[in-house]
């Protein structure tokens, strides 16, 4: 009888005190940390309690990621990377590709854009947006890409961040299917 209950007794004690979790040699692992806490005073001062989205961000939104969508679709890479922010910390996540900041966007861009079909065509079948504050929004969905005829679908969501040149995608993943 005591033999049953000691696979429960380890399950429940690596339950209540959690395993390690680690990378194998295979895995590259990408981390990015503070280098300090910022001060509880700024902290307190910068809740992120959203705001009422007015139906004016919603729209410059709404057309920033239609503005991104035609310039994919277009196959223009200078005109897609328009919409990624540079003057602040980048990161993109296509299927299982990191790519952190403008440089190494624009090199996978190029690579897909060489490939036969191109970046083909990006559709959005719905989306959602959540304003965090007057100059922060995270916008969430379906998208569809288009190549050589094969329709993909793909869920993302992006974070984007208002500036003095409208909204840019500041963190960006996608789920890509690997066959793409």
């Amino acid at each position: 009888m005591f033999n049953r209950f000691l696979p429960v007794i380890a399950l429940s004690s690596i339950l209540l005190v959690g395993a390690p979790a680690c990378a194998t040699a295979q895995d590259e692992v990408i981390r990015t940390a503070r280098t300090e806490q910022p001060a509880l005073e700024a902290r307190e001062q910068h809740s992120l309690k959203p705001t009422v989205s007015t139906a004016q961000l919603f729209d410059q939104i709404s057309d920033t990621l239609d503005a991104a969508a035609a310039a994919w679709s277009s196959g223009d890479i200078d005109a897609v990377m328009q919409h990624y922010s540079v003057d602040q910390p980048l990161l993109v996540l296509y299927g299982d590709e990191p790519l952190k900041g403008p440089e190494p966007l624009r090199a996978w861009l190029e690579a897909q854009q060489a490939r036969p079909g191109g970046l083909g065509t990006m559709n959005y079948e719905w989306f959602e947006t959540l304003q965090l504050d007057d100059y922060t929004a995270v916008t969430s969905g379906r998208m569809i890409i288009t190549v050589n005829g094969q329709h993909h679908r793909a869920l993302f969501t992006r974070l984007l961040r208002r500036s003095t040149d409208g909204w840019q995608i500041l963190h960006d993943q996608i789920a890509l299917p690997a066959s793409l």
